[in-house]
């Protein structure tokens, strides 16, 4: 596997290649689904979740880079959610 974001290919072997574009969601874009996750989270009878803006604004900047499904599974993955787990404070 060859990974880079301009890469020529030796014409012999470009049948054996496959290219695409890996389209990863902006900070925006993070945002949303942490208020969609929020507003998931508070329709299945949870308490409301509540953040501190700071909290908010540095979990969306460490899902920078990630694809939308990794950032959503990350989100709804209890130690996300450290009220969620026993013995958490």
């Amino acid at each position: 596997m060859l990974v880079s974001h301009s890469l020529e290919v030796p014409p012999d072997i470009r049948h054996l290649c496959v290219r695409f574009d890996l389209r990863l969601p902006d900070r925006n874009r993070i945002l949303a689904l942490i208020r969609e996750e929020a507003q998931t989270w508070r329709q299945t009878g949870a308490p409301g979740v509540r953040a501190a803006r700071e909290a908010v604004d540095q979990l969306s900047q460490n899902l920078l880079g990630v694809t939308e499904s990794d950032a959503r599974r990350l989100l709804r993955h209890p130690s996300a959610q450290p009220r969620a787990r026993p013995g958490a404070r």
